[in-house]
């Protein structure tokens, strides 16, 4: 796909990231979560530029002054921005909009290695609790169960949870099939009676819907990331 030197003096950044949303809804292997936070990076950076800019506004200078500016977050967080930038680049060039990716070799700070911090028994506890209580009705109760039993106990992404299928759940054998997870690839995890017990909660109530997802938000549609977050949100409260 080519585009002429006018089309692309012209073209506006705006544009092309409401495209680069587009694109982002289909874009394999990214999870749901990562295409989300590219998203909103690449927004960002938009804003920060200018809501008038072209693409030649989209400079290798312009990069190190933005990637600058979030300089005072975290190294992570830095290169979190970095990895959205790169991935809009890299989406261009693909898309024909440019020949040179303007995002290449930047210099960025080195990220800490990062402890995996597991959750206090206690703490796990308290929070299956708090699913009992949970206002509403008894559904919302036994879905926030299974959801973060399988967050817990199965050690699953939060996308990984809300992807999985009615056919991805093996209650005889205690396996949980997860289909292109972290890096497109696929994995078996077996998971502890109190996850299965929950699962096993889920489906005696879960309603005839018109998807397999396991995490049923009603029979239309299955749970969605701001849903989950809302759960969890309110077991802490």
């Amino acid at each position: 796909m080519g585009h002429s030197s006018k089309e692309r003096q012209t073209m506006l950044l705006s544009t092309l990231i409401t495209q680069y949303a587009d694109y982002l809804r289909t874009a394999q292997p990214l999870s749901l979560a990562t295409a989300q936070n590219y998203l909103c990076r690449v927004r960002r950076l938009g804003d920060a530029l200018d809501p008038e800019a072209n693409l030649p506004d989209l400079t290798r200078a312009a990069l190190l002054r933005h990637i600058h500016r979030v300089g005072n977050a975290s190294p992570h967080a830095v290169r979190m921005h970095y990895a959205a930038i790169r991935h809009f680049c890299r989406w261009l060039i693909a898309e024909g909009w440019l020949r040179v990716s303007p995002a290449e070799g930047i210099p960025l700070p080195k990220a800490p290695r990062r402890r995996r911090e597991t959750v206090p028994d206690d703490a796990v506890a308290r929070l299956m609790e708090a699913c009992d209580r949970l206002p509403r009705n008894e559904y919302r109760r036994i879905l926030a169960k299974a959801a973060l039993s399988l967050l817990v106990y199965g050690g699953l992404r939060r996308s990984e949870a809300l992807r999985l299928t009615r056919e991805d759940v093996h209650l005889d054998r205690g396996e949980i099939f997860i289909r292109n997870g972290k890096g497109g690839k696929s994995r078996s995890v077996y998971v502890c009676k109190e996850c299965l017990d929950a699962i096993r909660a889920l489906l005696k109530v879960r309603p005839e819907c018109d998807h397999e997802y396991l995490l049923a938000y009603n029979k239309r549609y299955g749970l969605m990331y701001h849903g989950l977050s809302a759960l969890l949100d309110d077991l802490h409260t």
